[in-house]
């Protein structure tokens, strides 16, 4: 097997401990197993991940004699600066109730899922993760189970030393002391804060956010039969919806509807929103066309997703706390279109292929993408 290493280490002094491997890695046509029984164990990708971050190296695989080479290499690299939590500015959001000289803090759970088929012991487990960010920094830190806050790149390399729960009653009930236990801390405790989670990932696990159990009094962490409800100063939770959202939809009229987008409001209701980011670059070009006269082409449209503000403040403004959350699909280096959700879970997301079990296999793409 060929395998080409470069590593990416900076010379100046004060960051000299961020340092990446980028691996040039042939196709899975070099190493593939033809018999299925062995199919499993053939990829080499999950040890080598797992091989750097044990050295305290961030990874990533590129394939070599793929389309778009040159431009996969340019995306590659930037991703690789994500996994070292380089970001281009502070957000500097802001609340209008909140002092402007006030730092908000912009956090993400997420849920990684490990079945029975993806781990050693054929056991299903289960990893929360919470990522975070201030308005005024450009830092990004992590925190997971078992550890304390730490920077994106410590958590991306020290994760799979972490604690994984099972996935059962008891598992579940450890994520939510996880969690609570989280937004305690001293960089979150009553503190300008907004937590984002997508509905889809956690709902299992936490209970009290689901549709019927999300309530005025508090937020809860006990059972969905027995809920605890507890405040918290500063706190907003903001749930997010995909995958149960409509595919196709327009705004009521008589005219000929296009592409929508922008932040929408759902009627008879406080809480829900919709966000419908900007169309897609490779849809650039078709708005004087129709899928009547060009029905071969594809006319994807942006997703919907749906926000929904699952706790607040008493003086905020909900529509305020949407609109960020919508706003905060933009601003990754990488991509020129809108994230599916808020930065911030999109880097607790990314964390995902840092959990490492060792015969887990990763997809590529055409373009070398693994």
């Amino acid at each position: 097997m060929t395998m080409g290493i470069a590593i990416v280490q900076s010379s100046t002094e004060n960051i000299a401990e961020h340092k990446a491997a980028w691996i040039e890695l042939y196709g899975q046509e070099i190493y593939k197993f033809t018999n299925k029984k062995y199919t499993p164990w053939c990829d080499p990708k999950s040890a080598i991940k797992l091989g750097f971050a044990k050295l305290g190296f961030v990874s990533k695989f590129i394939t070599p004699q793929r389309k778009s080479y040159k431009h996969k290499a340019i995306t590659s690299l930037i991703e690789l600066l994500r996994q070292l939590g380089v970001r281009i500015a502070p957000s500097n959001i802001q609340l209008s109730n909140v002092d402007s000289n006030t730092s908000i803090n912009e956090v993400a759970l997420w849920l990684v899922n490990k079945t029975g088929e993806t781990t050693i012991n054929d056991q299903s487990l289960i990893v929360p993760v919470m990522v975070m960010m201030c308005s005024d920094s450009q830092q990004i830190k992590a925190i997971f189970t078992g550890g304390e806050w730490m920077s994106y790149r410590e958590g991306l390399t020290e994760i799979h030393s972490g604690q994984y729960f099972k996935n059962d009653k008891e598992g579940k009930r450890k994520v939510r002391t996880f969690i609570k236990d989280t937004l305690k801390t001293k960089e979150l405790r009553d503190k300008p804060t907004i937590l984002y989670c997508k509905a889809e990932n956690i709902r299992q696990a936490w209970t009290g956010l689901q549709d019927t159990q999300i309530s005025n009094q508090g937020l809860s962490f006990g059972e969905r039969n027995d809920p605890l409800f507890e405040e918290f100063k500063g706190l907003r939770v903001i749930r997010l919806r995909n995958s149960e959202t409509p595919e196709w939809f327009a705004v009521d009229g008589e005219k000929t509807s296009g592409f929508v987008t922008g932040l929408l409001k759902k009627e008879q209701s406080d809480r829900i929103f919709y966000s419908l980011g900007n169309k897609s670059a490779q849809m650039t070009g078709k708005n004087s066309d129709s899928r009547i006269k060009n029905p071969t082409i594809s006319w994807g449209h942006p997703s919907l997703l749906e926000i929904t503000i699952a706790y607040y403040q008493p003086e905020d403004d909900l529509t305020e706390l949407a609109a960020i959350a919508h706003e905060s699909r933009k601003g990754i280096l990488q991509y020129e279109d809108c994230l599916e959700v808020p930065r911030i879970l999109h880097y607790a997301k990314q964390i995902d292929e840092y959990v490492l079990i060792s015969n887990v296999i990763e997809e590529e793409n055409e373009n070398g993408e693994v």
